[in-house]
């Protein structure tokens, strides 16, 4: 007998699945699966072919375009139908092909426009002299004074670190100090 089975599942902003469990109940399910931690792949083993699956929204069982295109291969070798309520969405088993093909497309057009938006924004900020990445802890002209300092046979690099307010391990860095060998 087939088998008409929910997926509910919190969302990060809203702990509270009671309005996705009342439009599952209306929605006809036999039972519904209330993901709290098991995942997505423990509802998965409730189904076999035949079954549907139906969901609040696709958003319950992917966060992205490639997490459904993964999702819905999974119901695809189960055999089971999806339905997502509030996009008024189905898939068959007849119809997965099809919609998975789609769906790649699109999922490598989102991973390629993400990537040129990527590029682009860096790019940018390189034009306006930005080169990303922690702003360094010493100025040259700081770098400049503690080798200065650390020509001193007498000078501690523990002090030095110490009046400049950074680690023993950036004056080493950055100042062309040997490091002690430690035994």
């Amino acid at each position: 007998m087939n088998l008409t089975i929910g997926y509910a599942k919190p969302s990060s902003d809203d702990k509270d699945m009671k309005r996705q469990l009342e439009v599952l109940k209306g929605s006809g399910c036999q039972s519904v699966f209330e993901d709290r931690g098991g995942g997505f792949n423990e509802c998965l083993k409730l189904l076999s072919s035949g079954d549907v699956l139906i969901v609040w929204r696709l958003e319950r069982i992917a966060k992205n375009l490639s997490g459904l295109v993964k999702a819905l291969c999974s119901l695809q070798q189960i055999g089971a139908e999806l339905y997502s309520v509030t996009e008024d969405f189905k898939v068959s088993p007849e119809s997965y092909c099809c919609t998975l093909d789609v769906f790649g497309v699109l999922s490598e057009f989102e991973l390629q426009v993400s990537k040129e938006r990527s590029r682009t924004t860096l790019e940018l900020s390189r034009a306006r002299g930005r080169n990303g990445g922690r702003k360094p802890k010493l100025s040259p002209k700081e770098i400049l004074n503690i080798n200065q300092i650390l020509r001193d046979p007498n000078a501690s690099v523990s002090k030095v670190a110490e009046q400049y307010g950074v680690s023993r391990t950036t004056i080493y860095k950055h100042c062309g100090v040997v490091q002690p060998c430690r035994q």
